[in-house]
């Protein structure tokens, strides 16, 4: 596939902050200021592709929903939840904690590393633009360790081994997915 025709796919960061109980660590007064006793600040964020735009407003309260029901939150007496969820760009691989992944549409091993290398080499060329441009030294985006060809991997297996990138592991298949771990 050359690169000019691989299908890129709307990408969104999610942005969740909320106030929680916890403890009001003096280090950290940010994550408190304001608050009454035994009260914090937390937050998370990630970015998801979908092979077609979103609802904006039925995704966030999808994922309101989610929160609500999640066993890491039930204990912590989460108020004023605020969800951002926003179009980011499009493009043809997804960033998750150290890995990429991206839609299985048929190719094969040889194509998917292929246009992995073009993605890295298309994030390289952006950083280092946005380097210059700004004098700023660190990178824009978070290749997260991608940049170093021989990180990259497949699954893990269960006698701790590592398979050969790509991943196409029953999980990625049963998500109709291909991922590359580094």
């Amino acid at each position: 596939m050359d690169s000019v025709e691989e299908k890129k796919y709307p990408i969104y960061t999610v942005s969740a902050k909320w106030i929680q109980d916890g403890e009001q660590d003096p280090e950290w007064p940010h994550s408190w200021e304001g608050l009454p006793p035994g009260r914090i600040r937390n937050s998370s964020g990630w970015d998801f592709m979908r092979k077609e735009e979103i609802d904006i407003e039925a995704e966030t309260a999808r994922i309101r929903e989610e929160f609500s029901k999640h066993e890491k939150y039930k204990d912590v007496n989460m108020t004023d939840l605020e969800i951002t969820i926003e179009l980011r760009h499009y493009e043809t691989w997804c960033l998750g904690w150290f890995h990429h992944w991206t839609f299985d549409e048929g190719q094969d091993d040889g194509q998917i590393l292929m246009s992995f290398e073009r993605f890295v080499q298309r994030m390289e060329l952006f950083n280092a633009k946005h380097r210059y441009e700004t004098g700023e030294r660190l990178d824009k985006y978070c290749l997260m360790g991608a940049e170093d060809r021989w990180r990259w991997r497949g699954a893990d297996t269960e006698e701790g081994e590592q398979t050969e990138a790509p991943c196409r592991c029953e999980g990625c298949k049963k998500n109709g997915v291909i991922r590359i771990d580094h």
